[in-house]
């Protein structure tokens, strides 16, 4: 009898083989030396350009917590990538916006994304990539609700 194959550790070796194509695919940006979390944030920055970004707006995005997204930050301002700015109506939060720098980059940013999901998705129909999409939104949906249950009994 074949041993079952538990969900959760086929998904986060997944997930991990997507975090190191993400690092991988950096190499089309070497000279900024990007990760992969830094890469999507790019990109996210990118396409929401024209509207006002909060580290939060990142946290819920991207589904991490406040100290990983501060770190991502600060690693990427030191980069010369994003500036932090006050906001005239509450100091404390700062708006987040793409240098010179990092808006050249974004076409090459682009590529490595495109290229990460090609290899990925590589193999499967449209009709797979639409259901896999469903489940994963499903997936997320149920993860989701069951952390805001776990918040309210710890009283968050």
């Amino acid at each position: 009898m074949q041993p079952k194959i538990s969900f959760c550790l086929e998904w986060k070796m997944v997930s991990n083989l997507m975090r190191h194509s993400a690092n991988a695919c950096t190499t089309c940006v070497e000279a900024t030396n990007l990760t992969g979390m830094q890469l999507f944030i790019l990109e996210y920055l990118y396409q929401h350009q024209e509207q006002d970004v909060f580290q939060r707006d990142l946290e819920a995005e991207f589904h991490v917590r406040r100290s990983t997204v501060t770190g991502i930050l600060k690693g990427m301002e030191k980069k010369g990538l994003i500036q932090r700015l006050s906001v005239e109506e509450d100091a404390r939060l700062k708006r987040i916006i793409l240098t010179p720098q990092a808006k050249s980059l974004h076409r090459e940013v682009e590529m490595a994304v495109v290229r990460m999901e090609k290899i990925a998705l590589r193999g499967l129909s449209e009709v797979e990539i639409e259901v896999f999409l469903e489940i994963l939104e499903k997936m997320k949906a149920n993860l989701q609700e069951d952390m805001l249950t776990y918040d309210e009994q710890k009283g968050e």
